[in-house]
């Protein structure tokens, strides 16, 4: 900023030094012309002589550079303060994005602990399903305990005395409803609970295994 404003002064002290110049030497001739008496011709002379003297001055050139740089001077303020404009809309846009990463790391973070504790959950559902089972058998059919396991087959119910006559792991086994017995199921030690029996020729089970 200091190197334009230090031209702009010169430019425009050489331009008045110029303008100086040419004045006084055109009054002067002007008027040794007037006491010459050599006439408008030696007048119009010694004008245009005066004027060569000082053509090198290139006054044009001056008040042109002295324009432009006036207009750069005007344009790098403009610049400036755009740039700082810009500066200040960086810093809001670089905050804005530093606290949208912030948030989409905690947010990916209690995904994955809320995946973690639903594969547990999975986990332990599949392990309460397989250890605790009810189930219902009509007369005279089988059901497996356990997929290639322990068969339980129904042989008679009364709805009556409320109790069911059933075979399970090769023994016959007789329940009151609300009873329960231990059975064997994939080496596994279960108890099997006789929950109701109906006038369909049905009974209901539930089967607990320890994990």
């Amino acid at each position: 900023m200091p190197n334009i404003v230090n031209t702009f002064s010169i430019y425009a002290t050489t331009v008045s030094i110029a303008l100086t110049i040419i004045g006084g030497i055109a009054l002067g001739t002007y008027t040794l012309g007037k006491d010459t008496s050599l006439g408008e011709i030696s007048e119009l002379k010694l004008q245009l002589s005066s004027y060569e003297r000082v053509k090198n001055l290139d006054v044009q050139t001056l008040v042109k550079k002295l324009s432009q740089t006036a207009e750069k001077l005007s344009i790098n303020v403009e610049e400036q303060r755009i740039l700082k404009e810009l500066k200040a809309k960086n810093i809001l846009l670089t905050e804005a994005l530093t606290t949208s990463e912030n948030k989409l790391d905690s947010t990916v973070k209690l995904l994955s602990n809320i995946k973690l504790q639903n594969e547990s959950l999975k986990t332990k559902l599949s392990e309460y399903n397989l250890n605790n089972k009810k189930f219902s058998v009509s007369k005279r059919q089988t059901i497996e305990l356990i997929k290639g396991g322990t068969v339980l087959g129904l042989h008679d119910v009364s709805t009556f005395s409320s109790y069911a006559e059933f075979n399970v792991g090769n023994k016959k086994q007789k329940l009151e409803v609300g009873n329960s017995l231990l059975v064997n199921v994939s080496s596994k030690e279960c108890s099997l609970t006789l929950l109701t029996v109906t006038y369909y020729d049905s009974a209901e089970f539930r089967l607990i295994c320890p994990s």
